[in-house]
């Protein structure tokens, strides 16, 4: 392939992907959870689909941080579908996971696939996994305002 057909493919993939940035506070103002990513969508009203992402969730010295290759935000379910998993918490325990469903406001995260957990001298591998993430818990209102519980 030339190069003159490469610049042009570069441009359209510019184009379509685009970078996100995502902050959620507590009603004090405080960040609680921040996602980066590049996003491309046809619908927003159905999903947001994103790539590299990089989430991170904090409450006071705690912070957890989870990066995935690539997923979608489901309007409806108010939930992300993401793959390629690896989250690392401040009490040592990493998790590496094919698929990952995180519902934030509910602080849940379930892996439907093969997962390992890997917490200082244990080992722990399997398929299927339901976790809590004890940093978020909510609600969302009316007209879309999100209401996290402390």
């Amino acid at each position: 392939m030339s190069v003159n057909w490469l610049l042009p493919l570069l441009f359209l993939g510019a184009f379509f992907s685009s970078p996100i940035s995502l902050t959620i506070s507590d009603q004090s103002g405080n960040p609680l959870v921040q996602l980066s990513g590049e996003g491309f969508q046809e619908n927003l009203d159905e999903a947001l689909f994103l790539e590299n992402i990089d989430m991170v969730f904090s409450k006071g010295a705690g912070v957890l941080k989870l990066d995935s290759s690539d997923g979608f935000w489901d309007r409806e379910s108010n939930e992300f579908f993401l793959s390629d998993v690896f989250m690392s918490s401040p009490s040592g325990f990493n998790l590496s996971a094919d698929s990952l469903s995180l519902d934030i406001l509910e602080g849940k995260a379930y892996a439907d696939s093969s997962f390992e957990i890997d917490y200082g001298h244990v080992f722990i591998s399997g398929i299927g996994l339901s976790i809590e993430i004890d940093t978020l818990s909510g609600s969302i209102e009316k007209k879309g305002k999100v209401v996290l519980k402390e």
